[in-house]
Parts: C-alpha cells; structure tokens; sequence
C-alpha cells in the first residue's frame, strides 16, 4: 500500500487515515479519510491552508458529514487498505509528480489530484469544497519538492520553508496562549477585589522549593480573572523581584487533546511543550481545568505523570485552576501531584465586592454593545442572579446577565421596527385570509397569532406592553382580535424609540423569558409578598388560619434578618389528619413565594423505608452503581435552589434518613458522596406526617381546639429521633376539615374545572343545592377533603366529558347541575 516515492508526509498520513477508519469504524481508507488525514494537525499542510485563508474546519465537517454516511463494520481490520477510489486519487497523484517534476508524490500532489472531478469525488461534491485544483498549483507547488533551475532561487525557498517549518513546529504556538502578550497588547480586562488571591499566588510562586498553587473555588468565582490580574501586576512591576519580566503561558487542554489520532500523542504534545518552555529563563505554565489531567478516562489520562518528575526538581512553575467538586474527585486523592501545590481557595465575592468589579469591566462591554448601563442597574443584576441562577456564582453569573441584556437590547434597537412592519403586514393577510372562515377556526388563528408574538420579536420590546398570555382564554373573537390589534400599535410605538440604556426592568424580561416565570410575578417586592403571606395562603389552604399564621411569622423573622444566618428559611413539621391541607399549603406556599408551583420539591418517603434506599438521597458510595449520578436530594436542590422541600410522610422513612436533616437543618446545606454542596438557604423545608392524629381529632372534637406543641412532640418522640424535633422550627398541627368549610374547599376546585371550560367557551353553574349535596359527599370525618376531588371528577367532570363528546353540549352553551325533588343530580344545558 505504501511505495518508495511517496514523501514521508504522505506515508505518515496514510498512517493516520487508517487510525480514522478504526475511529468511525469503517472498512477501508477512502479518499474522505485520507483528504481528513493530510489536513491532521501534525503535518505542515494544514498551516499553509491556513495561511492561504482556507477555512480548515469547514472542510473538516464537509469531510465527516461524508465520513459519517459511509457503511459500518463491526470486523475492523488492524491494517485497513485503500478503497479502489482512494486508488485512483493516489494514481492521479503520480500523474501528477510526473508533469511537474516532483522527486516524489507529496501531500499538494495528493490535494491537487482529489480536486479533479470524478476522480476522489464527483463534480457535483466538489461544487461546495472551497478549494480548487488551480489554488493548489499556484500556491503549494512552490513549497514542494520539485527541481529548481537556479540554485540560488532553490536555496532561498529552502530557507524559507525551514523558517516556517519552524513556526509550525513550535507546540508552545500551537497549544498555548502567552497572556503576557495580551496583557501587553490591553486585551485582558482590569482585575479589582482580587488583591489577597493575587498576592498568595505571588507568594507561592516565589518559593525556593515547590514554587506551584492550584486556584480551587466554584465556576464563575473568578478563577482566571484572577491570573488576568497576576498578568497586569508582572507586567506593571508590582510583584517580586523573582517574578519580575516572567512570561505567564495559558495551556489549551482542548487544542492539546483535539485531533489526536493514536495513543500516546497528547503525551508527545505535553513533553514538547514542557521543553519548550524550560527555555525561558522565568516562564509560568497556566493549566485550566489542570482535573483533565489526572481524569483516568479522559482524553488527557497519564498526562500529569509527565509533570510529576518536573514538579519534583522544581524545573517547571505551574499554576493550575479547577472546581472543588473536580479538585475533590481527581486531584486531591493524587498525592504525588497534589503536594507539590499550594492551595489556594477562592470565594465568591460579596455583592460590594461584586459591584465593584462590574463598575470596573462594565465600559468595554458598553463600547462593544453601544448601550450605556448605570450603578443601580448593576446592583439589580447582583440581587437577580443571586436569586435566580442560584447554580452560578457570581461575579460570573451577573456578567453573563448584563451581557445577554445589553445584546438583546441592542438587537431589539436594531430590528424590531422591520419586526413590527412585517407583523404588522402578517396580521392584515391574517384578518383577509380568515374572513370568511367559521367563528373555531377564527379564534384558533387569532390565538396563535398572539402566543406566537413572543417567538417573532424581542421579549425586551414585549415587555414593554401589555401583552399577557391569559388573553388566550378570551373567546369572544372580536375582543381578541381588537386584543391583538391594541398590542401591535402599541409595539410599533415602542419600537421606535431607540433605547440607549439598560435597565432594571430590561434585567427583569430577560430572566422572565429565561425562567418562564411572569414579569408580573418578578416584579412584585418581596416585602409586599412577606405582608400578605396569610391573606394569599387562606383563599387556597381552608380551615387552617393558625398554621398559616405560624409560618408566615416564621418567614418574615428569616427575611428581616433577626434569626441565625446559614440555616433554612424555616422548617416546619405539619402534623393532623389525611386531607386537611398539608400538601396544598406546600405547594402554595412554592408558588406565592417564589413565583413557580413547580418551585416545589416532593419526596415521598414511603419510598425510602429500606435502608439501602437512603443512599438514592444523598448518593451511592465509591464503586456501586449510581456513584456518579449524585444524590437526588442534592439534585434537586442545585436545580431549585428557591424551592419548598417537602418530605410527605416522612413517619415512614428509615431511621438513616435523619442524619441527612440533621445538616440541613443546623447549616442550611449538604454535600453528597460527590462533594457537590446542596445550599437550602432559600429552601422552605416542611415535613408532613399523620403521627399524633387521633389525639388531635379527640380534642378538637370534644374540647374544640388544638392540642399544645408540647403533647405534639411527647407522641412523636415515639417515632422520630429528639436530635430531630429539637432542630425544627417549629411543629404546626393541623385540625380536622369540619363540615363549615367543606363548601369553601370545594368552590376552590370547581372554579379550576371552570377554567377549563371556560377555554372551550363553555360555562359551568351548579347550583346551590347541588353545591350543598355534593360538598357533604365530598366529606369524611376521617378523610377530610380528599374525598371531593373524587366526587367532583365522577358527579361533574365524567357527566360533562360524555355530553361534550356526545355534542349534547356545544360551544356558547351554559351546563348547569342541580338537584330534583328526588334528591337526584340533573343536568340542564342552555344554548
């Protein structure tokens, strides 16, 4: 398969063609495969393509979409050979050599022949590859091996090629960034607020022995920021005479992984790397994610065995950065390795730190996106990411804010008078189209006109209208239509005044759209929230004022801030009879409070009562099965930090359980076997259990009111561990539902099955004898109300299910339930 006049080159590229076979499990080397393998990073082809201002990736994805629709073998060959076309190409090649006098076949033979049509590839294959045969002649045939007539212009080429075979060669060009350089070159954005972290790096680095520190902290802390800043300091002079005119290189593990083809090439990079850079008298070698190194199953695995020895003499100064979570799991359990470091933690500012540094950077990003930003938009974007990108640490996480923002609103200025014209245009073609069209097909077009609005302009523009999604439950099509035709006018209007200012209520829309929580919903005060938490809680939770009391009480001591900082915003232990609320006050709570029922976290623990179950909530050990997955309890919480944690049951759960809340509720976090921190500090966390229900039923009955806290936790001192009931906050009987508030309970849940109606233009009544009679079935002394939503699913909703799908009940119709004389449900429907 290889002969004598192929170049080195090309036999090292046949090389590396069959490692790509075996890669995408092929069965031969086609002309895809060698086309892939001469474009390979290590040969000198690729940079004069480049050079020539060839987009090298664009022809590497033409190549694998080609590479990927080739057929599979699941016998792979340990020599893979050439594929008749690929044949061709190489017959081609000497062609070629031949005409143009080449010592041998070479790569710009090889390129040049599989740019012919109908030889590698057809003419139409080759209408959207963007080189040409013509480009390859012109420009690579020079640098080739073919013989000169004049020796003195053959010696000159032959400088010059070494010249740029050098510059090629150079893997500290390839793999790595001198950010000294683009210090000098005022690329790196000014560093504040990380003066401490700077200085230990500083220090570390100007030790005699083991002069190396890794930067630990959680993504978006500032980790690089804070050598962009030890960048600014060398260059300024502000360090140590040892690191005075040191050169900081920032290694890319990506680039250095990417591309390679057989097994030990990442090695080979690295240790031409470490070569290269142990010729600078003060050099310092930045690795990113430095984890990737010693991860055993990563594309970088044995890499870190090349530093050890380098690390040991002291020859090579390194300054590695990586989470806690990957430090934990792949660094820290290396000794060898770890101990040649200093560690340095990095925190996440506070929110004056935080400003501060946003004041600073804010001016480039305001050049770049041409809008202006002020000091209290900044602070807003503080409090808004702290509240709602709970898994992003700040700075981080208010930059990516402000980022988007300013993009967005710059894109709005941009387009949405085009956007509203077109609309605009859309709308009148709707109104025409559907003329003549029956009333369904009308209000449906009209409907989806109006949900599609948020999809075809800027949300920021949206915004600043009233456009509410509840308009969809409108039925009366006029009214829809003068809706729609309102909120267009009214967009067009806004769309014309240019906005050269980022705003807080800016910062608001594009978390609204983010979250998909309403702007209505985000820009309510949490303080008039914490003063209405009973009268929200009462029109949905009946019958339980007392508890609701408690809570909200409980709550607002937290947010003013008058309790023990680091703990939960309060944990209670909702204890009473089945049906009487518990879980409703739960899920109303995740919704009033923070915006979303979804904000709500549920565990049944009737599926934790073995104790091998308890490792599925705070994770499986090293070695079994799930250990990488994580704990769901620390799942949940990171994707919902601002959440009600609800532990239904919770009387049923293995005893092993509780020392998982012991942490929880004394710190307000826990970490799974993984080391990733779960932080309930803006966590509502509620236990609910029916332990100690009969005497709260005996008393109430008979004496008409609550049983004290204290009998409460003498009966569940029976079942649950005193280390447990002293850390609650407070432990909440619920009474049982009486017959006075059963109607209450149930006009609650007949106007959700309204609603519903109500969207298919249909209207529910049931009157009140109806109402009376079907609230007393609902009813159980020893069930409370859970029974009603049966009632209401076989009494109303199966009945008008039939009548609806019978088309006994049609739109604009009025459905009306009563009672007969006989004591009997009937229906009656009223066009």
């Amino acid at each position: 398969m290889i002969k004598d006049n192929f170049s080195d080159e090309l036999k090292e590229a046949i090389q590396i063609a069959q490692a790509i076979v075996k890669e995408f499990s092929n069965a031969e080397i086609s002309p895809s495969h060698l086309l892939k393998s001469i474009l390979h990073r290590r040969l000198p082809l690729r940079k004069k393509l480049e050079l020539m201002g060839k987009d090298v990736f664009y022809i590497e994805n033409w190549l694998d979409f080609r590479i990927l629709k080739l057929s599979k073998t699941n016998k792979l060959s340990p020599d893979p050979q050439l594929d008749v076309k690929t044949q061709t190409v190489l017959n081609e090649a000497e062609n070629i050599r031949i005409q143009y006098d080449f010592d041998n076949i070479n790569l710009p033979c090889v390129l040049a022949a599989l740019c012919i049509p109908g030889v590698g590839y057809t003419f139409e294959q080759l209408k959207t590859f963007p080189i040409n045969q013509e480009d390859v002649i012109n420009n690579l045939f020079d640098d080739g091996n073919k013989k000169e007539d004049s020796v003195g212009k053959k010696q000159k080429d032959k400088l010059l090629k070494n010249h740029k075979a050098r510059l090629s060669e150079s893997s500290l060009e390839k793999f790595c960034l001198n950010k000294t350089q683009y210090g000098q070159d005022g690329k790196l954005d000014p560093v504040v607020g990380r003066d401490k972290e700077i200085r230990l790096i500083s220090e570390a680095l100007s030790r005699r022995s083991k002069p190396n520190a890794i930067l630990v902290g959680e993504p978006g802390v500032g980790k690089t920021a804070i050598i962009d800043g030890l960048v600014q300091a060398i260059n300024e002079n502000k360090v140590t005479q040892k690191l005075r005119n040191a050169i900081i290189f920032e290694l890319d593990l990506g680039s250095l992984i990417a591309g390679a083809s057989y097994r030990g090439e990442v090695e080979d990079r690295l240790k031409k790397i470490i070569a290269e850079i142990k010729e600078y008298e003060k050099a310092i070698l930045f690795i990113d994610e430095i984890h990737l190194l010693l991860d055993k199953q990563g594309g970088a695995a044995g890499a870190s065995n090349l530093l050890k020895p380098e690390l040991a003499r002291g020859e090579l100064t390194i300054i590695g950065a990586t989470t806690q979570d990957e430090f934990a799991k792949y660094v820290e359990g290396d000794e060898a390795f770890t101990r040649r470091f200093e560690i340095i933690r990095v925190d996440e500012p506070d929110d004056k730190i935080t400003l501060l540094m946003l004041q600073t950077i804010m001016p480039k990003y305001e050049k770049h996106h041409q809008v202006n930003i002020d000091s209290s938009t900044l602070i807003e974007s503080i409090h808004l990411s702290r509240r709602f990108s709970k898994d992003r640490k700040l700075p981080d996480a208010a930059i990516d804010l402000l980022d988007r923002s300013m993009a967005a609103l710059q894109m709005m200025n941009e387009a949405s008078s085009i956007d509203m014209e077109d609309l605009t245009r859309a709308f009148k073609e709707l109104n025409e189209k559907i003329k003549e069209e029956k009333a369904e097909f009308k209000r449906e077009s009209y409907k989806e006109f109006y949900s599609d609005l948020s999809n075809r302009i800027s949300y920021l523009l949206l915004a600043k209208v009233n456009y509410d999604l509840e308009n969809l439950s409108i039925t009366n099509i006029k009214k829809l239509q003068n809706i729609i035709s309102s909120t267009l006018k009214d967009l067009t209007e806004k769309a014309k005044d240019k906005a050269e200012k980022l705003t807080s209520e800016d910062l608001t829309a594009v978390i609204s759209f983010k979250t998909g929580i309403s702007i209505g919903k985000l820009q309510s005060s949490e303080q008039e929230r914490l003063m209405k938490i009973e009268d929200e809680l009462i029109k949905r939770v009946i019958g339980q004022d007392h508890a609701i009391k408690e809570i909200a009480q409980a709550i607002r001591r937290s947010r003013a801030g008058i309790r023990k900082q680091n703990k939960p915003i309060g944990s209670f232990f909702l204890v009473g009879p089945t049906g009487t609320g518990k879980t409703e006050l739960a899920r109303t709570l995740a919704d009033y409070l923070f915006q979303d029922e979804d904000s709500m976290i549920r565990f049944d623990m009737s599926e934790f009562t073995e104790e091998a179950s308890v490792s599925l909530l705070h994770g499986a050990s090293p070695g079994y099965v799930g250990y990488e997955e994580g704990g769901l309890l620390i799942n949940e919480i990171r994707q919902k930090p601002y959440s009600v944690v609800l532990f239904d049951e919770i009387e049923k759960a293995h005893s092993g359980v509780f020392k998982i809340f012991f942490q929880i509720l004394d710190e307000g976090k826990f970490h799974d076997k993984l080391g990733k921190e779960g932080d309930f500090t803006n966590s509502i966390i509620l236990f609910t259990s029916n332990i100690g229900s009969d005497p709260i039923i005996e008393a109430f009955q008979k004496e008409g009111k609550l049983l004290s806290e204290v009998v409460i936790k003498d009966e569940m001192k029976s079942y649950f561990p005193p280390a447990f009931i002293n850390r609650l906050d407070k432990v909440i009987p619920f009474i049982p539902i009486h017959e006075k508030v059963i109607s209450l309970i149930f006009d609650i849940h007949i106007t959700k099955v309204e609603k519903m109606l109500k969207a298919k233009d249909i209207t529910l009544r049931v009157s009140e004898k109806a109402k009376e009679r079907l609230s007393k079935l609902g009813y159980n002394i020893e069930y409370g109300a859970r029974p009603l939503l049966g009632v209401i699913r076989d009494y109303i909703e199966t009945p008008l299910a039939n009548m609806i799908i019978g088309n006994e009940i049609k739109e604009g119709n009025t459905a009306i339930i009563d009672l007969n004389d006989k004591d009997q449900f009937i229906w009656e429907v009223k066009t």
